[in-house]
């Protein structure tokens, strides 16, 4: 068994390395190139293997055009002639050669026969699953621009706007927002503002989003330099709120910042 056959029978073909791409990635092979790797000294010889095995390919699928085309090359200085062979041409072209005292032949004719196959079976499936893939790696894009589209809404807009805008009936009737009140000492009057669990509530019923806690929250409107949104009230211990009026704003700058951050990093 010479080291072509082994090659073959091992997945690394001496036929791949002469292997041929053009300009548009189709694969062919060079006639030329063959016969040096099936060992045929004399051109004749093989080119009468050739015209045999063109004539079965013919036979077998009528137009031979896309698969064995002419080439003129130069040779010794010389003009002479190649062929631009398809697999399916090799093929046809090993089983054609005598294989008599040539194992070159027969591990040709085993690669080719490989090969034939894969082309009209496997990589078909191949690209068949690549496709599929390609098609829900654009769908899971799709849906994220939704989903991204729809987060931008919710911060900008709030929930009602963005159900409003989907058509959902439960968008018409804004809900009263629960609020808490008490009496500034100071001034005499009456500051309104949202608990720590009103906000949250709030929040998450506008925007979807669940705040940590409501320091969390106010520290990053104390961040974004808004301090005008906050509201120091004493209840008994010091704390700051943000008023009912203002929560749309706030929570635009929380969520804001907060997407800022996560695509910087």
């Amino acid at each position: 068994m010479n080291s072509i056959t082994l090659a073959v029978q091992s997945g690394n073909s001496p036929f791949d390395s002469i292997l041929r791409y053009d300009e548009k990635g189709n694969e062919w092979w060079s006639a030329r190139d063959l016969q040096k790797m099936l060992g045929y000294k004399a051109w004749q010889m093989f080119d009468n293997s050739i015209q045999l095995g063109l004539e079965n390919l013919e036979s077998a699928v009528g137009d031979i055009s896309a698969h064995a085309l002419i080439l003129e090359i130069t040779l010794k200085h010389q003009k002479a002639k190649d062929y631009r062979l398809s697999r399916i041409a090799c093929y046809h072209i090993a089983l054609a050669c005598d294989s008599r005292g040539k194992p070159n032949v027969k591990a040709a004719k085993h690669y080719f026969a490989v090969k034939t196959r894969e082309a009209e079976v496997i990589i078909p499936a191949q690209n068949d699953r690549l496709r599929e893939l390609e098609l829900e790696l654009q769908l899971e894009r799709e849906r994220n621009k939704r989903i991204d589209r729809q987060d931008s809404m919710l911060i900008m807009h709030g929930r009602e706007v963005v159900l409003a805008l989907n058509g959902q009936s439960d968008a018409i009737v804004r809900e009263q927002v629960k609020v808490t009140e008490v009496i500034n000492l100071d001034t005499g009057s009456t500051d309104v503002f949202l608990s720590a669990d009103q906000l949250k509530v709030e929040v998450q019923r506008r925007t979807g989003q669940k705040v940590k806690s409501l320091k969390s929250f106010t520290d990053e409107i104390r961040k974004a330099g808004r301090d005008d949104l906050l509201i120091a009230v004493t209840r008994p211990a010091t704390s700051e709120y943000i008023a009912p009026d203002r929560l749309d704003e706030a929570i635009g700058i929380v969520y804001g910042r907060q997407r800022q951050k996560l695509i910087g990093e």
